[in-house]
């Protein structure tokens, strides 16, 4: 018994001198010794890559940034973001997503349709999750199965563009009462322009507002198609969205302001130079509220669970330089409506 006594004593000083000798090393080396390790193990360096169609969506990602640092990932600490840009040239898209998939992010963040699907088209059977910033419909496009539970790598926040519209129709209508023929360009190839057309049409019907539908597949096109518009005869036109428009955004801006055309988008007032108004969500916002989606996902969660966000902000914009510019006359009862005035 006394063996046994003498031997448990002399490991607990054993034990303890290794614990003295461990906090000894561990103040010297300022207390990374211990559990510097792990901590990096528990934290690193996530990587957030983003896919961009055109320099437009560049708020989008700054919403994401911003957002991201709210929820712990500050850039050069904890986060690294890489980000290519089409610049308007959608076919470099799949070469720029190849570009960020051999990066192997932890999450791509894409910031419209197209990129979506091409990101995860070029993923392939890779499972690297996919957050989209403002697509307009998911389910429809083939990104997810459900928008509760999308049941793969994608999820995101739509945009909701194609329900809302029949709403700008509206609000245009509102703002302009002398409107009686609206022109509206859309891009054949975009699916969330063909389908925006059935609710423009029921829409019409109700305000006893003609509408014709025109598709537009080149700058020269869209041009031709503006300059036939007489706005002194009360007519109009409505870009429905496609990142088509944005890339020939600078092509019909002259024509815009020469034939003081009110024009109506669905993006952002300052997304295309010559808008008058639009109505949707807040290409910044959008980008903030899927920074919690991002975030979730660099967090650990499957976004195959991660249920697809409707816009939580929908704003009425217009844009008050343009309106002196064209020298409209708005409805005072319209401008009520107005959220937003940039």
């Amino acid at each position: 018994m006394k063996i046994l006594s003498e031997f448990s004593k002399n490991k607990r000083k054993i034990v303890l001198g290794v614990i003295v000798l461990l906090l000894v090393v561990c103040v010297l080396s300022g207390g990374r010794a211990l559990w510097g390790f792990a901590h990096e193990k528990s934290n690193p360096v996530k990587t957030v890559a983003f896919l961009m169609a055109s320099d437009i969506s560049e708020e989008k990602v700054n919403g994401v940034k911003q957002g991201l640092n709210r929820y712990g990932f500050s850039e050069g600490e904890n986060a690294n973001f890489i980000l290519e840009n089409a610049h308007g040239d959608n076919l470099l898209l799949p070469k720029l997503a190849q570009e960020l998939i051999k990066a192997q992010p932890d999450v791509i963040v894409v910031t419209g349709d197209e990129e979506a699907t091409v990101a995860k088209n070029m993923l392939g059977n890779q499972k690297i999750p996919i957050v989209f910033v403002g697509v307009g419909s998911p389910v429809d496009s083939g990104l997810v199965n459900d928008l509760l539970i999308p049941g793969g790598n994608v999820t995101g926040v739509e945009s909701c563009t194609i329900q809302l519209s029949g709403k700008r129709l509206e609000y245009f209508k509102r703002l302009l009462p002398s409107l009686n023929k609206i022109t509206v360009l859309y891009d054949p190839a975009a699916e969330n322009s063909r389908k925006s057309l059935p609710y423009l049409e029921e829409v019409a019907k109700k305000l006893n507002l003609k509408i014709a539908p025109v598709a537009v597949t080149s700058s020269s096109q869209a041009i031709q198609e503006l300059q036939k518009i007489d706005p002194e005869e009360g007519n109009g036109a409505m870009l429905i969205c496609s990142i088509f428009f944005e890339s020939v955004a600078e092509d019909i801006e002259p024509v815009i302001y020469k034939r003081k055309i009110p024009l109506m988008g669905a993006g952002e007032a300052r997304g295309i130079e010559g808008l008058f108004a639009s109505y949707g969500m807040p290409y910044y916002q959008q980008g903030e509220q899927a920074s919690r989606l991002v975030s979730k996902v660099l967090n650990g969660e499957n976004p195959a669970f991660i249920p697809v966000e409707s816009p939580s902000k929908v704003e009425l914009m217009v844009n008050t330089d343009v309106i002196k510019s064209l020298g409209l006359d708005l409805d005072s009862g319209g401008l009520a409506l107005v959220n937003h005035f940039q």
